[in-house]
């Protein structure tokens, strides 16, 4: 754990906090910016986890997997009321209790990517209200048994929500994540307020992982992430404007919206997610209750074995956090600009954005590569100018753009991708 201090330090606190997005009610809406983008056969998957339990009397329920002891005072508000700890008091148990110290806090989540897949990206987010005003830039990242490891991960991006020392800081970990490969990744020595006892409804703490694979047998997608935390209320909404860089394909479409953000509450309502202004929703996240706790996955319930506590990842269980990925297929995004926005219409359910992972069909993996192989080249060519001329199906045979006619606008954009390597 590392909390920046000095002047120098809050002047980048304050610079960087622009930069992802440090918005609250009296700063207008948060600006989620684009922080990686790709086009590739294969998909992103959300792991991550809570590292407080509520046991007020609309908490978590009973964790799948997981011990609670003792919770202390003031435990009646919406909020996380003790720490987890994930391999304690042995290995693959976890515990939550009041003796447990927010120094102490861990939890633990498994990554799982499909047969045949390889890790291209990872990103791992944590975020938390603080100690004090300034954000954690510094976490551990672990792994217990065969192929185990520890390292300290340090943040290449923070920013700050002007509201209860509230932080999200981020950090590229695609070398180590594709070291590691698929498993069990545990965070700790995350800053957190000391919450036990504590009267606050506003607190809230956890963390997560977007992992983007390659698989050779799934169909192109576009993979977009925007991140920016700030508070939304009804003068705030948190708002991404992603601009999408290839065309919907002809047939197949698909997409699917990867969401997280921070102290949602299950029963306070009236939050949504909206993609072009169409609301978002699934049997596990509601249209006018989207914020609710959950861990979801194309609207069931998404509880893994192996993460520490295990969850059921129904509304309310995650208690701080929600990770959901949504099927948005019905409001699919065209080439463009597609815009997600997070909103409440009142003040009750008042939450913190964290970040959005845009996946979408596209027609191509790699714009001029006709055969697939992976690289733009001379046998593409070939194929390329046999079909020159032609009236084909969109998207087929060399008709780049879609208009259904090989010709000299597809020949552009085939010469401006002569040469490269596919993603």
């Amino acid at each position: 754990m590392r909390r920046t201090s000095t002047r120098r330090d809050l002047n980048a606190v304050v610079t960087l906090a622009g930069v992802l997005a440090a918005g609250s009610a009296a700063h207008g809406a948060t600006n989620m910016l684009q922080r990686h983008q790709t086009t590739l056969r294969g998909d992103f998957v959300l792991i991550g986890n809570t590292l407080g339990y509520d046991a007020g009397p609309v908490g978590g329920g009973v964790p799948v997997v997981g011990s609670v002891g003792a919770t202390g005072l003031n435990i009646s508000e919406n909020a996380p009321d003790v720490y987890w700890r994930s391999n304690a008091p042995v290995t693959g148990q976890a515990q939550a209790n009041n003796a447990l110290t927010a120094a102490q806090a861990r939890s633990q989540a498994v990554l799982n990517i499909p047969p045949g897949a390889t890790i291209r990206y990872a990103r791992l987010y944590w975020a938390a209200t603080a100690s004090g005003a300034a954000p954690d830039t510094q976490v551990t990242l672990s792994r217990l048994g065969a192929g185990g490891f520890s390292t300290t991960v340090t943040a290449d991006a923070f920013g700050v929500s002007g509201v209860n020392d509230a932080y999200q800081s981020t950090a590229d970990v695609t070398a180590l994540v594709q070291s590691a490969g698929p498993g069990a990744f545990q965070v700790e020595d995350v800053d957190i307020v000391p919450w036990v006892d504590l009267n606050n409804a506003n607190v809230f703490a956890g963390w997560s992982m977007v992992v983007v694979y390659a698989r050779p047998t799934d169909p192109p997608r576009e993979i977009t992430i925007h991140d920016g935390i700030g508070l939304v209320n009804t003068a705030s909404p948190a708002v991404a404007t992603i601009s999408r860089v290839q065309p919907l394909p002809p047939t197949g479409i698909a997409a699917r919206l990867g969401v997280v953000a921070y102290e949602g509450d299950n029963s306070n309502t009236q939050d949504s997610c909206r993609l072009n202004g169409n609301g978002v929703s699934d049997a596990q996240n509601p249209v006018g209750n989207f914020f609710n706790g959950t861990r979801g996955f194309l609207g069931l319930a998404a509880t893994v074995p192996g993460d520490l506590p295990q969850m059921s990842g129904a509304a309310g269980s995650m208690c701080g956090i929600d990770i959901d990925v949504v099927d948005v297929t019905a409001f699919a995004p065209a080439q463009g600009v597609a815009t997600v926005q997070f909103t409440v219409n009142n003040n009750s359910d008042l939450y913190q954005s964290g970040y959005v992972v845009l996946s979408t069909s596209v027609p191509f993996a790699c714009v001029g590569d006709l055969n697939n192989d992976g690289v733009v080249n001379t046998a593409d060519l070939a194929l390329f100018l046999g079909a020159f001329g032609q009236t084909v199906p969109a998207f087929t045979g060399g008709d780049l753009n879609g208009d259904g006619v090989v010709n000299t606008v597809d020949l552009a954009q085939f010469l401006a991708a002569f040469g490269s390597n596919c993603p």
